[in-house]
């Protein structure tokens, strides 16, 4: 290949880096697909043609061609039920149908073609449990209908982590609410321990962003529907180098997305005192049952963008609404101690120390009527007990004990939109917003548990939240696609480049070897760098400066006619860049080709190998450079 053509595919993968930022790393939210076509044999068939189509959306995602090993391979696909075409010359048609795709999944779909026309058509129904070939990770799955149907007590997903193995719940209530309290006082904390790690440990995301918040990595940001959720999945372990950050489970949470046909639903969940027996303390003191008011309403509607007249966006652009309400107000009993009218005037039934000296002692045998009162006492009796109740104690009681029921108030209004639309088969974005509003009243006071004096401690908060996401698929070609997504201020921009390069011993290498060879002006630094400049000026900022580290790691290659040359020049390069605005760039630059079942991993954490060379030690024959930027133009030498 040309440096032309290496620049031009340089530039456009540059177009759509993947965006890195504090705030959190995408996350995988698709699936991929993938397998060997044979004959009957078992011989490999080059050359056939494999068509994806996703039934739900009524959408043919993704077109393929099988490789010289009958390799076939379709990443970061949307969701849903597939069908998978397989049309090859000289063979009867093969379907496999009812193929369905959840998050994270890997699925290996190998088919043997029968000798025919390809007029006949041979159709096969997908097992409904498949198991993953691809790799090693422990995922458990929860899906939608599973995450809308199973009983939750305050219809949050986070209370079904629950249910798979190795996943253990360490908090104190099985409240788990939203936002940052919940009703008995406490913290919501997502206080699950995966494989026996911290709770403070797990990674948790909603359509790939970051979810959780920082300062204590113990509560969450934002809290979807249940009705909004399409599934979500907990990486228990082994699972891919994509997600860092944090060393125990990876909980990610997809969100619905319309289909091609128009559906919705309605729903109210409704508790009541009515229907509530009283607790044991009201029944003590013959108080009555606490009001008790539990509405949860609202409802969903998604389908295809069809405007009459206007746009009919059937198989191609989709919308999700969701709107949900909470009414919640809950009563907590609350056993305490206040001092008595008399005492608060002064007058006690049995003699108490009215004066006490420096060494802490009493200075006289006890009075039962103060005279002179404090500062500091009337004080509180002014600001505090003023508005503090009479004790109320029942028979047998502590004559200072007070029992009443604090009201607690939660509601929440959410809102959830999502679209989604194709640009064909070769890009595919989506676009979600949701808004949770949150407003409390705390009758012990924010965050102070659940005891506390009426009319003292009471707080009223609020916490919003709003969580917005945009992510775009751009399939290049067969072997070169970018799935990225981004939220929030970019501070950090990371990218990756690599290209599949064969050393040219079995296989024709696809660069020219004077690429490889430094009395010949070779080098991927030289090479490559110049092209960087340019994407990074238009897209982020001016490049100030940069920094970057070459590597050799390929030593020998073979040239045009065959012969092995020694390439004594740098194949890798990792670059920092410092732009305009204090934003940086990581850029690593990897020249190599990895075998077929290294290729998603080398992909994604950027590691130059091959067959031979998988072993190798990074810091053998490592050099470093400083590079001045300059404008430099793209020179096409063969």
């Amino acid at each position: 290949m040309s440096r032309l053509g290496l620049c031009i595919r340089t530039a456009v993968w540059g177009c759509v880096l993947a965006l890195s930022s504090v705030i959190g790393h995408g996350q995988e939210v698709s699936g991929s697909i993938s397998g060997t076509i044979e004959d009957p044999t078992g011989a490999s068939v080059k050359g056939a043609n494999i068509t994806l189509t996703n039934i739900d959306r009524g959408q043919d995602v993704r077109t393929l061609t099988t490789n010289g090993a009958g390799f076939y391979t379709a990443t970061s696909l949307p969701l849903g039920t597939y069908t998978i075409k397989i049309v090859a010359a000289g063979f009867q048609s093969s379907s496999v149908t009812s193929l369905v795709l959840h998050v994270d999944d890997k699925l290996t779909v190998n088919q043997q073609l029968k000798v025919g026309s390809s007029d006949q058509n041979v159709t096969v129904t997908a097992d409904a449990l498949r198991v993953n070939l691809e790799d090693a990770a422990a995922a458990g799955l929860i899906n939608g209908t599973q995450v809308r149907e199973l009983v939750l007590s305050t219809r949050n997903y986070e209370q079904l982590l629950s249910l798979q193995p190795g996943v253990a719940y360490t908090g104190a209530t099985d409240q788990i609410y939203l936002g940052p309290t919940n009703p008995l006082g406490g913290a919501n904390t997502v206080a699950f321990s995966v494989g026996g790690q911290r709770t403070s440990a797990n990674n948790w995301t909603i359509d790939g962003a970051d979810n959780v918040d920082r300062g204590s990595n113990l509560t969450l940001l934002a809290f979807p529907s249940v009705d909004a959720i399409a599934e979500f999945k907990t990486l228990r372990g082994t699972y891919s180098a994509e997600y860092g950050r944090s060393a125990a489970g990876q909980v990610n949470v997809v969100t619905r997305s319309g289909t091609n046909q128009l559906h919705g639903s309605a729903y109210e969940f409704f508790r009541n005192d009515i229907l509530q027996a009283n607790n044991y303390f009201n029944n003590l003191t013959a108080a009555k049952r606490p009001p008790l008011r539990y509405n949860d309403y609202g409802y969903t509607i998604g389908g295809p963008v069809v405007i009459p007249k206007v746009y009919d966006g059937r198989g191609k652009t989709f919308f999700f609404w969701s709107q949900e309400f909470r009414r919640v107000i809950t009563y907590s009993p609350v056993a305490l101690y206040v001092p008595t009218a008399a005492e608060r005037t002064g007058s006690f039934p049995v003699a108490i120390c009215g004066s006490v000296s420096s060494g802490g002692t009493c200075n006289n045998a006890g009075t039962t009527q103060l005279t002179a009162i404090s500062a500091t006492a009337q004080a509180y009796l002014k600001d505090i007990y003023a508005s503090a109740p009479l004790p109320n104690p029942a028979a047998g009681q502590d004559l200072h004990q007070y029992t009443y029921s604090g009201r607690n108030v939660f509601n929440d209004t959410q809102e959830f939109v999502r679209i989604d639309h194709a640009f064909g088969q070769k890009v595919n974005v989506f676009y979600r917003y949701l808004h949770d509003s949150i407003p409390t009243q705390e009758p012990f006071g924010y965050g102070s548990g659940s005891t506390g004096l009426p009319g003292v401690q009471n707080t009223q908060t609020k916490s919003p939240g709003t969580q917005q996401l945009g992510h775009v698929t751009y399939v290049i070609n067969s072997k070169l696609l970018i799935d990225g997504g981004f939220f929030g201020r970019i501070l950090s921009v990371k990218g990756e480049f690599g290209y599949w390069v064969f050393e040219g011993d079995w296989q024709t290498a696809q660069r020219p070897s004077w690429n490889y060879r430094k009395s010949e002006g070779g080098g991927i630094i030289l090479d490559m760098l110049c092209h960087w400049r340019y994407v990074l000026d238009g897209l982020f900022g001016k490049v100030e400066s940069v920094s970057c580290l070459g590597a050799n790691f390929i030593k020998q290659r073979w040239d045009e006619s065959g012969k092995p040359y020694a390439a004594d020049c740098d194949d890798a390069a990792f670059a920092t860049f410092q732009l305009q605005g204090g934003i940086t760039h990581d850029s690593r630059i990897i020249d190599g080709v990895p075998p077929p079942d290294w290729i998603c991993s080398w992909l994604r954490v950027g590691v130059s190998t091959n067959a031979r060379a998988s072993s190798r030690a990074f810091n053998e024959d490592v050099s470093s450079w400083r590079v001045k930027i300059r404008k430099s133009n793209c020179i096409r030498k063969t």
